[in-house]
């Protein structure tokens, strides 16, 4: 169905652009902006989809527009909620840079 290769394609190119392996060899400042911008992605989608089950519902049109939310969601969420933790970690980090100064990062070269 439609709906489950779109939730498949935005989950695949998130996937594909967030390497938790790489992320934090990054500027801290762009890993940041990408994981927003990723969480934000995979939130809008749902979003988007309940708001358009709603409009469709109060058209009053006899059918409705339903599919199995836990097939459209479930990864989505999941990514989402894992790149709340990893915009965690990297706001943590940049502060941490911020309070220790550059002869700390001298020393770790980051």
């Amino acid at each position: 169905p439609l709906m489950g290769r779109i939730a498949w394609e935005i989950a695949n190119k998130i996937s594909g652009s967030i390497n938790v392996r790489a992320i934090f060899k990054e500027p801290v400042e762009k890993a940041i902006k990408l994981i927003s911008e990723s969480q934000a992605v995979l939130t809008r989608w749902e979003k988007s989809y309940m708001d358009m089950r709603q409009k469709i519902e109060e058209s009053g049109r006899d059918n409705r527009w339903e599919f199995d939310r836990n097939k459209l969601f479930a990864r989505t969420r999941y990514m989402a909620a894992r790149c709340a933790d990893l915009l965690s970690v990297a706001e943590m980090l940049r502060d941490m840079r911020a309070m220790l100064g550059p002869e700390v990062k001298a020393g770790t070269g980051h």
